[in-house]
C-alpha cells in the first residue's frame, strides 16, 4: 500500500510540474513580453510610471525562474531524457545556490544508465538528504556519492553537522518533530526496491547510506 501511495505521489508531481511548467510558467512569459512591449511604448513617459513597470518586469522575470524551479524539483525532466548523472549535477549545483551550502558530488567518470524506479529513488533519496543537512544539520558543506558494481547501487550522503536524534538514527526509527516525514519516505523507497537504509550519526555529522540492487534498465 506505501509503495503504491508514493508511485501516486510521484505521478501527481509529473502533473503538477507539467502545469506549471506549460501552463503557469508560459503565461508569466506572456506578460513578461507584454510589459517589454509597454516600455519599449513608454520610453519618453513619467519616469516613476517606467521604474513602476521596471520593477514589476523584474518580479516577473523572478516568478518565472522560481516556478520553472519548482516545476523541475517536482519532476526533473533530466532524469527522464538523460539520466540520474544529470539531473544529480543539475539538483547539487542549484542546491549549493539556494542554500549556500557546497556540496562535493563523487559519481562515477560514466554513470550508466539505470532502471527508471531506480534513478528517480536514488535522486528523490539525495534530494530528502540534502533538505535535511540544510534544515536541520548545521553542516556548512556536504557530500554525495555514487557508486555502481554489477549487482547494485550505493548512494551515500555525509555532512559534517550535529548529527541526528537518536532515535531517528535507529533502524527502523520514527518521525521526529526535526525529520519529518522526509526520512520515512526515504526507507520506503528503499524498502520498496528490496534494499537497505543506514544512518551513522555522531555529534560530529551524519552519514546516510542506501544499497540498492541492480535493476536492469
Amino acid at each position: 500500500m506505501s509503495a503504491r501511495l508514493m508511485r501516486v505521489q510521484d505521478e501527481e508531481r509529473r502533473r503538477v510540474a507539467r502545469e506549471l511548467h506549460d501552463s503557469t510558467a508560459q503565461s508569466l512569459a506572456g506578460l513578461m513580453m507584454n510589459m517589454n512591449q509597454l516600455s519599449r511604448m513608454l520610453q519618453k513617459s513619467d519616469p516613476k510610471i517606467l521604474a513602476t513597470l521596471a520593477e514589476s518586469r523584474s518580479l516577473a522575470d523572478e516568478s518565472i525562474r522560481e516556478i520553472r524551479t519548482i516545476s523541475y524539483l517536482l519532476h526533473p525532466p533530466l532524469l527522464e531524457d538523460a539520466g540520474l548523472a544529470s539531473a544529480m549535477r543539475w539538483f547539487i549545483e542549484g542546491f549549493g545556490n539556494r542554500s549556500g551550502i557546497p556540496v562535493k558530488l563523487v559519481m562515477p567518470p560514466r554513470m550508466p544508465r539505470l532502471a527508471g524506479e531506480l534513478e528517480l529513488a536514488l535522486f528523490r533519496i539525495a534530494q530528502e538528504g540534502l533538505t535535511n543537512v540544510h534544515h536541520h544539520s548545521g553542516s556548512k558543506s556536504a557530500r554525495v556519492e555514487i557508486a555502481v558494481t554489477s549487482s547494485q547501487v550505493t548512494l551515500q550522503i555525509s555532512d559534517k553537522g550535529k548529527g541526528l536524534p537518536a532515535d531517528v538514527a535507529k533502524p527502523g526509527g520514527g518521525i521526529s518533530k526535526t525529520s519529518g516525514v522526509g526520512i520515512a519516505s526515504m526507507r520506503e523507497r528503499v524498502k520498496d526496491l528490496g534494499g537497505t537504509l543506514e544512518f551513522h550519526s555522531s555529534p560530529n555529522g551524519t552519514t546516510v547510506r542506501a544499497v540498492l540492487p541492480l535493476v536492469k534498465r
